[in-house]
């Protein structure tokens, strides 16, 4: 990651590690304890990713590191910057270790959860009006808000001596700050000249880092488009059709993408030489050979594919692969045909052996992002597509309270369920007892499962036993980790290192997490993830100001709720877009993305629930626009949303609707007549199920015809929508008139 934007002083704030006191959540002060060996790993991941030459922090560029006294703060500016770097800056007289860096010193309060300390207060005689707040009243026998303020505001004074005749970039001079949780929130409000009772939406965790300038906070991780080449480059990719095989698939394929691009790949000249009738000739076809790396077996040989051309897929036996639970590196080799310009790919082949523990297995197809399953509830040996529809569901709060709340849902026509596990537990996540009699419900009814552990993913201990407790679940579907960690800021390797764990436990299900930012380190976050999920809420809110924080919003600072959004529908379509291509600029395989529509409101940003109509525009907009698929937040929801995604999650999840949404690839069609109308087509064989979603809130007369890619001859179902489309004879479909927010699913049959 190159350091684009350091023009201007700025201020990086490094929170240490985890420590055990950090895990079970005790605030720890003055009392010195080391960082875990996973605290240890999320310093040394951070710092892989963000110090060193020509990356975020550059120590070359800083003028001065201050850290904390304590001991976590001093193993982690160890850890962060290595031998080499932190013995050049020390002896360069640019570390100082500073009291005005230590923690809140929290008195009586040491060691203890705020639940304790609110008890505690509550026997003092405090508190009878208000419950503690920290930035308000401090800590008894320790310090105040105000004496808090005072050594911030003096190493405030510090900073900006360093900085002052640099402003404008005439010499870099950075500074990093090593410390704690509740200092570094501290010290970021007052640095913005904000009280210390000003409620400030800042999450550091541990092994964070975040960085201010020019009074604003800085968040940093953008992600650009790769810088274009002047000359084509040839892209050679590689990836298996299915991200695990087994030993019971006798065959498997793979996926070639030879397009032409600007921004990854080889230099490609557009001609070959013909040696044998000596003329050159269009450099059109791509030779490939296809081996294992480690052994040089030939899977595929003397085949081609056409230059710029993508999805190409070459069937081959698995005979000669025996299952096991590493995977065969794989090598592509693509040459022209008069031998002058050869190309490279490298991919991974799982060949697993096949469950002997009655646990269901779950495979990504990557030619077209959906998943493939097998209906256990009849016993069936047949792979079929499954298009997740559901909500993330209440686990305390709904599903707990009554377990039969199991049949309802799954008659509601939603296939999958997302458990939301409990914080207010003392292990973070579920009752087991009680969680095994639900998935034993959800076994027998053929309802899949989303396992959710985003409260504990980041304590590995608690995700091996939960992994391997729930893996072998005839139900079990895919895990979640991360819920939002780039919006909570949290460690850049903690979504990779948990992958890393779950898959050595259980290579048979996908890893899913969301991301909340519209471009916060993306590559890190989401290699911890063969599915990536994105939860843009447009409704109702407010996106430039938040009444909530008292702070405007833009581009690098402030939460109105919805990052980077203007508020409308388009803020879906557009998230989705990004990520597909900042999944392209990193050179990756494609990953699933599934939306996230908004099923809530009138709480914090948004003032109301979305109407049923705009729900269900919410869920098709991310249907054309390539999601796999759809996990509302939250159920409970308002009846009227319930019972329209109801009959849309029958709709959807229909094997004649399904076929053609995970069955072939996502075609955006051209609309003419009036604006803000997203189109989307799937074909398979001689059927075409187009979707047409109207974002304009009122009605239009405007005739409106819609281009298609290949001709139709009739309409054979409307699956959605009021319809009154007709075909046209210049492949077009035409209507004259829509409603406010019409949304039609419809079927065509092809000439």
């Amino acid at each position: 990651m190159s350091d684009k934007d350091a023009s201007t002083p700025r201020v990086f704030l490094a929170r240490h590690g985890e420590t055990e006191w950090t895990i079970n959540g005790r605030y720890t002060g003055i009392t010195e304890l080391p960082l875990t060996p996973n605290g240890a790993q999320q310093v040394l991941g951070t710092g892989k990713v963000v110090v060193g030459p020509s990356k975020l922090i550059d120590p070359s560029k800083l003028a001065h590191i201050f850290i904390s006294p304590r001991r976590r703060a001093q193993e982690t500016f160890l850890l962060l910057f290595g031998d080499e770097s932190q013995k050049a800056l020390s002896s360069e007289g640019k570390v100082t270790t500073t009291e005005k860096l230590a923690e809140w010193d929290y008195g009586l309060y040491e060691g203890k959860m705020t639940r304790e300390i609110r008890a505690m207060r509550k026997e003092h005689g405090l508190d009878a009006e208000r419950p503690w707040d920290i930035w308000r009243d401090g800590c008894e026998e320790g310090e105040s808000a105000a004496e808090v303020t005072a050594r911030l505001d003096s190493l405030i004074e510090e900073i900006h001596a360093f900085q002052a005749a640099n402003m404008h970039g005439e010499r870099s001079c950075d500074v990093v700050l090593v410390a704690h949780g509740h200092l570094l929130r501290a010290f970021v409000k007052r640095w913005l000249k904000y009280p210390m009772e000003f409620p400030l939406s800042m999450m550091l965790p541990p092994g964070g880092i975040g960085m201010l300038r020019n009074a604003s906070f800085e968040p940093g991780g953008w992600l650009d488009e790769p810088t274009l080449s002047s000359t084509p480059l040839l892209d050679l990719r590689i990836r298996p059709r299915m991200n695990l095989y087994t030993s019971d698939d006798n065959f498997a394929s793979f996926i070639i993408d030879a397009s032409i691009s600007y921004t990854n790949g080889d230099p490609y000249y557009s001609t070959i030489y013909d040696k044998e009738n000596k003329v050159t000739k269009a450099f059109t076809k791509l030779f490939i050979d296809i081996s294992v790396a480690d052994t040089g077996l030939d899977l595929v040989s003397n085949v081609n594919v056409t230059v710029n051309t993508t999805a190409n897929e070459f069937q081959f036996s698995l005979a000669n692969l025996p299952a096991q639970y590493e995977p065969y590196n794989i090598t592509v080799i693509g040459a022209s045909q008069d031998g002058n310009q050869s190309y490279i790919a490298e991919t991974q082949l799982y060949r697993l052996p096949t469950r002997s523990d009655g646990g269901s297995i779950t495979k990504i197809d990557s030619l077209y992002g959906g998943l493939m399953v097998q209906d256990y509830t009849t016993n069936s040996t047949e792979w079929s597509y499954l298009l997740p529809y559901s909500y993330y569901v209440s686990w305390d709060g709904w599903l707990s309270l009554n377990l039969s709340n199991v049949e309802y849902f799954k008659s509601k026509g939603y296939n999958i369920i997302h458990i939301v596990p409990n914080a207010g537990l003392a292990n973070e996540a579920f009752n087991f007892t009680v969680l095994n009699e639900f998935l034993d419900r959800c076994d027998e009814v053929g309802l899949w499962v989303m396992y959710d552990m985003r409260w504990t993913y980041q304590n590995l201990s608690s995700v091996a036993y939960q992994v391997d407790i729930i893996n072998s679940r005839k139900s079990m579907l895919l895990w979640y980790t991360g819920d939002e960690p780039d919006g909570q800021v949290d460690p850049l390797n903690a979504t990779k290192i948990t992958y890393d764990l779950i898959k050595s436990v259980d290579p048979w299900h996908p890893v899913s997490l969301c991301l909340n930012c519209y471009n916060y380190y993306y590559e890190e976050y989401s290699s911890g993830a063969d599915i990536i999920l994105e939860d843009v809420y447009p409704i109702a809110v407010n996106t430039s100001y938040s009444v909530q924080y008292d702070t405007v919003c833009n581009t690098t600072y402030g939460c109105c709720g919805c990052d980077d959004c203007d508020g409308n529908f388009e803020d879906i379509s557009t998230r989705l877009d990004l990520f597909a291509s900042y999944q392209d600029w990193i050179g990756g395989s494609p990953k699933p993305f599934w939306g996230v529509p908004q099923a809530f409101g009138n709480e914090t940003f948004w003032s109301r629930y979305p109407t049923q109509d705009e729900e269900v525009v919410m869920n098709m907009l991310s249907i054309n626009h390539d999601a796999k698929g759809i996990v509302m937040w939250d159920w409970p929801t308002e009846p009227d949303l319930a019972s329209v995604t109801s009959d849309l999650a029958k709709t959807l999840v229909a094997a004649n609707v399904t076929k053609f949404l995970l069955g072939s690839h996502t075609t955006g069609l051209g609309v003419h007549g009036q604006k803000r109308i997203d189109a989307a087509a799937w074909t398979v064989g001689k059927q075409m199920l187009v979707s047409i979603v109207n974002l304009e809130y009122s009605d239009s007369s405007a005739e409106i015809s819609i281009t298609l890619p290949a001709t139709a001859s009739s309409i054979e179902t409307v699956a959605w929508g009021p319809g009154g489309w007709t075909v046209g004879n210049n492949g077009t479909i035409a209507k004259e008139g829509i409603q406010g927010l019409e949304v039609d699913l419809i079927l065509l049959k092809l000439k």
